[in-house]
């Protein structure tokens, strides 16, 4: 994979895929932004990136507020001049006992999981 020269946003980047994705883009030329709902686990993934030579931006982004989508987009934009990748990785799980889900907390995992930002970055008005 080369990456040379391309701007790329990795959402759930903290940790895990989003974090080993964040890193092969670095390894393949790329510069990230390290979005995480977790904005230190972001910046870890961000030193790490600079420990390997790479240019990353670490933005605290909770996916599941379009405000901060849109903001996210334009700090990226801001630093890196554009957005060529997004890589959508961010969601998660919950395990509630049966008697404690309710219909607010299915939502809730359902618009994580399936719907966080849609339709954001297309509206982006820097984006690609």
């Amino acid at each position: 994979m080369v990456l040379a020269d391309r701007v790329a946003i990795v959402t759930g980047a903290g940790n895990g895929i989003g974090r080993a994705i964040a890193l092969a883009m670095v390894r393949a030329g790329a510069r990230v932004v390290a979005a995480d709902v977790d904005g230190g686990a972001a910046k870890a993934t961000a030193d790490a990136a600079a420990g390997l030579g790479g240019k990353s931006l670490a933005l605290d982004t909770d996916v599941g507020d379009l405000a901060a989508i849109d903001r996210m987009a334009l700090r990226a934009v801001e630093a890196f001049g554009r957005v060529d990748v997004l890589v959508n990785n961010a969601g998660g799980s919950h395990s509630y006992a049966f008697e404690d889900w309710t219909a607010d907390r299915f939502q809730n995992m359902l618009d994580l999981n399936l719907s966080a930002g849609a339709g954001a970055m297309t509206e982006c008005p820097h984006g690609r």
